[in-house]
This record gives C-alpha cells, sequence and structure tokens, in this order.
C-alpha cells in the first residue's frame, strides 16, 4: 500500500494479453496505484 496523504503514483501497463492486463490492473489499483492500460505500444504513445 502507498503512504496515507502522498498523491497516487501512475503506472501505465502495457500488454497484448487482456487476462494479464485486467490482472495487474486489479492488484495495482489495491495497492492504490492509478493505472492506465493500453494492449500495444503504438496505442501508449499515441
Amino acid at each position: 500500500m502507498l503512504a496515507p496523504g502522498l498523491p497516487k503514483s501512475r503506472v501505465l501497463v502495457i500488454d497484448d494479453h487482456e487476462s494479464i492486463r485486467e490482472s495487474l490492473l486489479e492488484m495495482l489499483t489495491h495497492l492504490g496505484y492509478a493505472t492506465v492500460a493500453m494492449s500495444d505500444v503504438d496505442s501508449a504513445l499515441a
């Protein structure tokens, strides 16, 4: 968990397998991170 009172850190998850992306998003969100997911690098850089 992130320390209370600190701003949320942001994490960009890039993986072409939807199940992996969803699992990572769920875990990171539960830990207090702000998350964004993309299926490929081109989408992430757009």
